[in-house]
């Protein structure tokens, strides 16, 4: 009897495991629509992470936020505003306004990389991170490019020190070649 109460135990533990990363774990991705701006529409990227972590793009404007989801409604908040949205059928996001957000596919390659940022132009937005993988050897170059002014002032500001770079590279066929800079993190 102590045997199969146990493993009623067990499977009852893994059942809430099991619902609990399937509601929070099973929401990321990029989601893109356009809202208007005032001098015409703007581009509006929501990229949803794991652990509920939101990173809103706004034009030249990266922001962090947060979500939440439940059922059909996913809440964002971002400065402390929060806004709901709701899950269609199709998978994309409708806001206030019907302002419909459709999820992106994913890229075809992404990543991270670590070293220290040697240049950055500020006409053209293209860089190169100088990777070291053991001290006296020369780096491996990792060129980059980035499309907000937001990434690009945190760049800038963080010459000099140890970053950690998230990348993507768009799907083939779209004809991006470049490595585009999606967040910057000083690891040192």
């Amino acid at each position: 009897m102590k045997r199969n109460s146990k493993n009623l135990f067990r499977c009852a533990i893994c059942g809430l495991i099991l619902t609990l990363v399937g509601c929070s774990g099973g929401f990321e991705g990029k989601y893109r629509g356009t809202v208007s701006g005032d001098f015409g529409p703007i581009l509006v990227t929501l990229d949803f992470r794991s652990g509920g972590k939101l990173f809103l793009t706004n034009g030249s404007e990266e922001k962090a936020g947060t979500f939440d989801v439940d059922g059909d409604k996913v809440t964002i908040v971002v400065d402390g505003h929060s806004t709901v949205f709701t899950r269609g059928s199709d998978g994309a996001l409708t806001g206030p306004g019907n302002r419909k957000f459709t999820k992106q596919l994913r890229s075809y390659s992404t990543g991270e990389r670590t070293g220290y940022v040697q240049k950055l132009s500020s006409k053209t937005w293209k860089g190169e991170l100088a990777m070291v993988s053991m001290p006296g050897t020369l780096p491996e170059i990792f060129a980059f490019a980035v499309r907000t002014d937001s990434i690009a002032a945190r760049i800038n500001a963080s010459l000099g020190k140890r970053v950690k770079l998230t990348y993507e590279l768009p799907i083939e066929g779209s004809g991006e070649t470049e490595n585009f800079v999606t967040h910057i993190e000083v690891v040192e």
